[in-house]
């Protein structure tokens, strides 16, 4: 849903209206249903216990619906939101493509569009070199962070779920003032870009893995 907000794309998808779940899905091997785990519940084996049980029950009953005779497109109703649905195609051109990669590189973004904006980002520095340097979180891109007022990331006490901004450190090389900060008189030193290019991409390696 989250990427259908990039407006300026064209967007295409296995539908489950139309086909049963398992059948488009990334693993061929049988009826295997694939879902997404957010990594916070990968540690914790009770909580992983508690949602693998309910995400069961959905596809169990979303299988005795379709055996009931009940269309694909009333029977999709119970499955969980994490389920995968197969391959998907997203096309958009580069201006997009870097709006798009400055609001989903910053630590603020959700975990999936953090992996898949990740992912992008290295498809295209491989294919664009002369981008490297050039693109990441809007912060990066502009040379001041619009995440002012944001307790968790640039303001107030560390955000549990997010990730640590890597340039909000205004003893640092590699800071970049917030717009709150630049309007209160906030100075930013020498920026290392190629540090803060090396930082970025490891943080973004462990996105993309879905390790972070």
């Amino acid at each position: 849903a989250e990427l259908l907000e990039h407006r300026i794309a064209s967007h295409s998808g296995y539908s489950t209206r139309y086909i049963k779940v398992f059948q488009e899905a990334l693993c061929k091997e049988g009826e295997t249903y694939e879902v997404i785990v957010p990594t916070p519940l990968m540690g914790d084996k009770q909580k992983m216990e508690q949602l693998m049980n309910a995400v069961s029950k959905s596809f169990e009953v979303y299988e005795n619906l379709l055996m009931a005779g009940s269309p694909k497109e009333h029977a999709r109703y119970v499955l969980p939101f994490c389920t995968a649905v197969g391959i998907y195609h997203f096309t958009i051109n580069l201006r997009s493509l870097l709006n798009l990669l400055g609001l989903r590189l910053c630590v603020r973004a959700s975990p999936e569009f953090r992996c898949l904006a990740s992912q992008l980002y290295f498809n295209l520095v491989d294919k664009m070199p002369i981008l490297r340097g050039l693109v990441g979180c809007r912060g990066f891109m502009r040379g001041a962070c619009p995440e002012s007022d944001v307790t968790g990331v640039r303001a107030g006490k560390q955000h549990p779920f997010y990730p640590p901004c890597p340039f909000k450190n205004p003893d640092s090389n590699m800071y970049i003032p917030t717009l709150k900060e630049l309007r209160e008189g906030a100075k930013a030193g020498k920026f290392d870009v190629e540090k803060a290019v090396e930082v970025q991409e490891k943080i973004f390696r462990r996105w993309a893995n879905w390790e972070g």
